[in-house]
């Protein structure tokens, strides 16, 4: 997490940032098969507790967040070691609506197929 927080580049959208660094398998080759990329593929997510006192919504937002990454994945077309940033905006937001606007990131990164 600390060399993609260092080292990464930083996407912004509504109710989320996104760290991201583009991977490479340990022989430091690009995987050839798409199974190797989301098998390779990394994720980790932060929500702070300025976003809200409360465990329970921090949580949620994590849910919510790792819950549409998980149904992206098989779709990812790069190794990808990537830090999602939850903001308040997400605190009222659906699994479905999270999902789309990740989408929109991704294939903005051209990491989906």
């Amino acid at each position: 997490i600390s060399l993609v927080m260092k080292t990464g580049k930083r996407v912004s959208a509504d109710g989320f940032a996104f760290i991201y660094h583009f991977g490479k398998d340990s022989g430091g080759h690009t995987p050839a098969h798409e199974d190797q990329a989301s098998a390779l593929t990394r994720f980790a997510f932060i929500v702070s507790k300025k976003t809200d006192k409360r465990a329970t919504v921090r949580n949620r937002i994590k849910r919510i967040l790792s819950e549409s990454v998980r149904h992206l994945l098989p779709s990812l077309s790069v190794m990808i070691d990537g830090v999602f940033i939850g903001n308040k905006g997400l605190a009222g937001l659906t699994q479905v609506e999270v999902e789309i606007k990740l989408r929109e990131v991704l294939k903005q990164l051209k990491c989906l197929d």
